[in-house]
């Protein structure tokens, strides 16, 4: 509950701004969003979803579908931040978050005719989600463009990733800020920066792992760590727009388990604290929601939590979504000539690191099968959030960075002498 209350405060702080100086900085750039189109890419290629029937050298060395920015959910979280109607009251206007919308036009169409006045369309509302990336969004915007929010991005994300891996290291070993870093350049991490919607989630992992980073021995004593988990799921829930929100729990997971040497038992409590914070705000955004806006939104939110966890596709090409299909169509946005050479170049660092100490390795695999369950997290995810996962592949595909980094951690852990009895522990925890 207080985390409920706390979210619609922050919204209603934001939401009393003037939205004049953010329609300034967003019109500065909306031109750049057109130009750019819906789903921009880094270079050429093909941009598709591969299937069994589309397998050939082309689709495999040269798919960019995993490389590609999301600027249509831009265009959507831009008219959210500026639209502004002195009809409605403060605490409507956060609940609801309305944008203007042309029923023919696409979100950055839309969000242009609205700067340009052309209001043509309809008011709309987005109430089933939180939004509360708006607590920073809307500030932001009074101060910068969409432009320089980018090179802001770019900025903030690459500090946070130092300062992660220099605790990391500092806490454990260099080699596994390695494989943090591996597991981030399998998802292709340059264009993040570059899409708000893709940036959400990667906020809360990197800040959740360093704030976690630099309170270990807080987070050791009774079950703080548990709380900890809950309110992530509840950030998580709070900032994100759907993306690839298991990274937050994933990674943290990861990054605690290596830090504390805790393992499967303390995996399963922190991830069903995770849930309890993630849905938990969830539907208490729908509850409250349908109470002052006088809408069923709990309707609404169910509706849609059963669509993205349906069989059905907003595509054509197939007409039921498999657990299987959903996990192909994950993988087939990591077909390209550059993750291939990222995996290789893993692999290579990965042999090296078990031919140096075979005896360990063989010894300690089996001791390290707990990293093994938070790798299996993604795939339970795209099994039942089918819908979503196989629709939305070119970005869901980045919750595979907790598969990569939780089988790497596990294969160096396993490269260790970890007998505490053995006086040559480098225990520097």
């Amino acid at each position: 509950m207080i985390s409920i209350v706390t979210g619609i405060l922050l919204l209603c702080l934001v939401y009393m701004l003037p939205t004049g100086r953010m329609q300034k900085h967003v019109e500065t750039d909306v031109l750049l969003l057109q130009e750019e189109g819906n789903y921009t890419v880094f270079w050429d290629g093909f941009f598709v979803r591969m299937h069994p029937g589309n397998i050939n050298a082309q689709t495999f060395f040269l798919n960019n579908r995993g490389m590609a920015r999301d600027n249509l959910t831009d265009a959507v979280m831009l008219g959210n931040a500026v639209y502004e109607k002195e009809a409605k009251g403060t605490l409507e206007k956060a609940l609801a978050v309305y944008r203007y919308l042309d029923e023919d036009e696409m979100p950055i169409s839309s969000l242009q005719n609205y700067l340009d006045g052309e209001n043509a369309g309809e008011e709309v509302s987005y109430s089933r989600y939180w939004h509360g990336y708006l607590v920073v969004l809307k500030p932001l915007l009074c101060i910068f463009t969409y432009s320089q929010i980018r090179i802001f991005n770019v900025l903030l994300q690459s500090i946070l990733l130092i300062l992660l891996c220099v605790k990391l290291s500092g806490l454990t070993d260099w080699k596994y800020s390695i494989c943090f870093v591996g597991g981030g350049l399998t998802v292709f991490p340059f264009v993040i920066p570059f899409c708000m919607q893709y940036s959400t989630a990667t906020y809360v992992m990197l800040l959740s792992s360093i704030v976690y980073l630099c309170n270990i021995d807080y987070w050791k004593k009774d079950d703080r760590s548990l709380y900890y988990f809950m309110l992530t799921g509840i950030l998580t829930s709070y900032v994100d727009f759907l993306t690839y929100p298991i990274i937050t729990l994933g990674g943290l997971l990861v990054i605690s388990v290596l830090a504390t040497e805790k393992k499967t038992g303390f995996i399963i409590r922190s991830s069903v604290m995770w849930c309890i914070g993630y849905f938990g705000m969830w539907f208490g955004k729908w509850a409250v929601a349908s109470v002052v806006l006088r809408e069923n939104v709990v309707q609404d939110g169910l509706e849609q939590m059963l669509f993205r966890t349906s069989s059905a596709t907003d595509t054509m090409s197939e007409k039921k979504v498999s657990v299987l299909s959903a996990i192909f169509a994950n993988f087939s946005s990591m077909t390209n000539v550059y993750y291939i050479v990222v995996f290789i170049l893993l692999l290579i660092f990965l042999i090296a690191l078990a031919k140096k100490q075979p005896n360990y390795f063989l010894k300690n695999l089996i001791r390290q099968r707990h990293y093994l369950v938070i790798a299996l997290y993604p795939f339970i995810w795209y099994g039942v959030i089918k819908n979503h996962s196989y629709d939305h592949s070119s970005f869901t595909y980045r919750a595979l960075f907790v598969t990569v980094f939780a089988l790497m951690v596990m294969i160096v852990r396993s490269c260790e002498n970890i007998d505490r009895s053995d006086s040559n522990y480098p225990d520097k925890k």
